[in-house]
């Protein structure tokens, strides 16, 4: 819907609130942390809730020991059925991609999209927020990358029926998906990734591109990049779903 954004009022009482040990701003902070947690925000709307810029609420999440990036067993076995997949597609395949490159180039392993899927199309407004640098990730131009070409959608969001409620990296990489006719939408946001399905989109996140990447002999070992991916940009894989990659990828 167009037009100012409705508003429902959560009333707190300064009883409940003194009784928690916050302000109305540290309240809003805190339900914004743990709704975000919880995959029920995106980091750019946790991050109005609590009336903080998206770097500031990273921080907020990084002073409870919330993850970034929370992977799921239901995103695992997502990734798993696609990879089961890939050897019907076609090649070369139509990929769309969100943020997910930012965790590549963390690991220094951009060159695995073009040698996995020859080219893969990135929104402009990915383009933008991979210019900018968060407490994790640096800033860089995915454009001097081989493999990575930058387009904007010619279709609206609305007019393809995708939820207003995602950051517009998010919001433009479905759209392109659609538009294209994608083959594949690489995505690490929960939100994201639960509304392009939604959509009749195939999805696959960073742990699947690495476990690809293994299987084609491209990298010699997934735990090892897991472990650099939970320490340095803070993703979430408990110890059972690590034992499971480990499983899938023979380490």
């Amino acid at each position: 819907m167009c037009g100012k954004e409705a508003a429902m009022p959560l009333v707190i009482s300064d009883e409940m609130l003194q009784a928690a040990g916050l302000n109305e701003q540290d309240a809003k902070i805190e339900i914004a942390c743990r709704w975000f947690d919880a995959g029920k925000l995106t980091i750019g709307n946790a991050a109005r809730l609590a009336g903080l810029s998206e770097t500031q609420f990273e921080s907020q999440l990084d002073l409870r020991g919330l993850p970034r990036y929370r992977y799921t067993a239901d995103m695992l076995e997502n990734d798993v059925s696609v990879l089961k997949s890939l050897g019907r597609w076609g090649v070369p395949l139509i990929v769309v991609s969100d943020c997910s490159p930012s965790a590549l180039h963390h690991l220094s392993l951009l060159s695995l999209c073009p040698n996995l899927y020859e080219s893969v199309v990135v929104p402009e407004a990915v383009e933008a927020e991979l210019r900018q640098a968060t407490t994790t990730c640096v800033a860089f131009e995915i454009s001097d990358y081989p493999g990575f070409d930058v387009r904007r959608p010619h279709a609206t969001a609305q007019s393809l029926a995708v939820p207003s409620d995602l950051d517009p990296g998010e919001t433009e990489a479905i759209t392109l998906a659609i538009e294209l006719h994608a083959d594949l939408l690489l995505m690490d946001e929960r939100k994201g990734t639960e509304a392009a399905k939604h959509l009749g989109l195939q999805t696959i996140g960073v742990f699947g591109i690495l476990l690809e990447a293994k299987r084609r002999g491209l990298i010699p070992d997934v735990l090892p990049l897991l472990d650099r991916l939970v320490k340095g940009l803070r993703f979430f894989v408990s110890p059972p779903l690590r034992q499971r990659i480990a499983q899938l990828a023979g380490e």
